[in-house]
């Protein structure tokens, strides 16, 4: 839920893109209609979950991340822009 938020008052806020990843399809389906990028959580193994981030990213690096729960997605996000061949460290806020 906390996720959800997060996205939809990025969207009210005006952000550019927003990028939401979840388990819950049918959150990840009201956060699309709304206008988010979703990467299913449900991925097959870390390296398609890294690969599911990339592909989301590959327009352009976030510039924030706000994080409501640590684990592997957080490993995947900070695996997937290496895989593009960008380092977006210096540019994304991870909160």
């Amino acid at each position: 839920m906390s996720g959800s938020l997060a996205a939809q008052g990025a969207l009210a806020f005006g952000a550019e893109r927003v990028i939401a990843a979840g388990r819950d399809p049918k959150a990840l389906g009201r956060l699309r209609g709304a206008g988010a990028t979703t990467v299913s959580l449900t991925q097959d193994g870390p390296d398609a979950l890294e690969q599911a981030l990339a592909d989301a990213m590959s327009e352009t690096s976030p510039r924030l991340v706000p994080n409501c729960l640590w684990g592997p997605v957080t490993k995947a996000f900070f695996a997937a822009p290496l895989s593009n061949g960008e380092n977006t460290g210096a540019n994304t806020a991870h909160v």
